[in-house]
C-alpha cells in the first residue's frame, strides 16, 4: 500500500506557518513529519512524495522555501521508521519536454533505468513479436515520409 504525502516546503521561517496551517506541528524542537512516518510504518504503507525534482536554487528568495531541506527531513524520519519512499513528478509533458534539445537528456535517463527481470509469461509470444516488428517498421516509414 502507498499514499501520497502533500509536501509544504516553506521551512525557512521559524514559525513554519504553511505546515502549521496544514496540520503539521513541525518546529525547531519537534519533527512534525516523525508522527506521519510512524503512522505510515504502523500501517506498512509506502510514502509517495511529490516535488522530489525541486531544488532550493529555483525557489524565489522571498518565498523562504527550501524543498531540499524538507525532503531531507522526511527522508531521515522515513529511514528511521523503515518507510519506503517513492517519488512523484508533476511536470507536464508538453511540446517543450519532447523538443530535440531535451531528447539527449531523456535518452540518457531511459538508458539508466534498471530493467526488471522478465519472466517467461511476461514475454510476448512469437507471433506477436513478428507482427509488432512489422507494424513498427510500417509506422516508422509513414512518420519519416511526413
Amino acid at each position: 500500500m502507498a499514499k501520497s504525502l502533500s509536501c509544504i516546503h516553506g521551512t525557512k521561517p521559524a514559525a513554519h506557518p504553511s505546515e502549521l496551517t496544514a496540520g503539521f506541528y513541525n518546529t525547531v524542537s519537534r519533527d512534525g513529519y516523525e508522527a506521519v512516518a510512524e503512522m505510515f510504518a504502523r500501517n506498512s504503507c509506502k510514502m509517495i512524495l511529490p516535488g522530489m525534482d525541486l531544488s532550493d536554487k529555483h525557489q524565489p528568495q522571498e518565498s523562504l522555501s527550501s524543498p531540499e531541506s524538507m525532503l531531507a527531513q522526511i527522508r531521515i524520519v522515513c529511514r528511521k521508521h523503515r518507510v519506503e519512499i517513492s517519488g512523484q513528478n508533476s511536470v507536464r509533458m508538453g511540446a517543450d519536454f519532447f523538443s530535440p534539445e531535451h531528447f539527449p537528456s531523456f535518452t540518457h535517463f531511459v538508458r539508466n533505468l534498471n530493467q526488471l527481470e522478465m519472466f517467461s509469461d511476461d514475454l510476448p509470444e512469437e507471433e506477436e513479436v513478428v507482427e509488432s516488428v512489422l507494424l513498427n517498421s510500417e509506422s516508422n516509414s509513414r512518420m519519416q515520409a511526413a
